[in-house]
């Protein structure tokens, strides 16, 4: 009897390790597509730096760097979201990448002084 619960314990702990990869690959995955989106949707914001309007300009580079940033730092900011638990909703993975690039603008602008 304390064998077969012993074996069922240890089973159902394997189980658990192999759900919780799953979960980790599978937020990998909606990390990268989501990066991907949003690297999309900069794109099409980055053609506004051809507007005949400054803001409109200053709005599209501004995208552009984004596009950046995101496509060079993005298995790094994948495994950053995976360590800081960040959630599966859209907007916290969004509201994630912004505060990424904040805080990566403001490094290099301390830098360049």
């Amino acid at each position: 009897m304390r064998t077969g619960v012993l074996v069922l314990l240890l089973l159902g702990m394997c189980g658990l390790f192999t759900l919780a990869k799953a979960d980790i690959s599978t937020r990998n995955l909606l990390y990268e597509d989501r990066i991907d989106k949003e690297i999309w949707r900069c794109r099409l914001r980055a053609g506004l730096a051809t507007s005949r309007g400054e803001n409109l300009r200053h709005y599209g580079e501004r995208a552009a760097a984004q596009a950046v940033f995101y496509r060079q730092s993005k298995h790094k900011l994948v495994r950053e979201m995976v360590e800081e638990s960040v959630g599966m909703k859209p907007y916290k993975v969004n509201y994630f990448l912004i505060i990424a690039y904040k805080h990566n603008r403001a490094g290099s602008l301390l830098a360049a002084r």
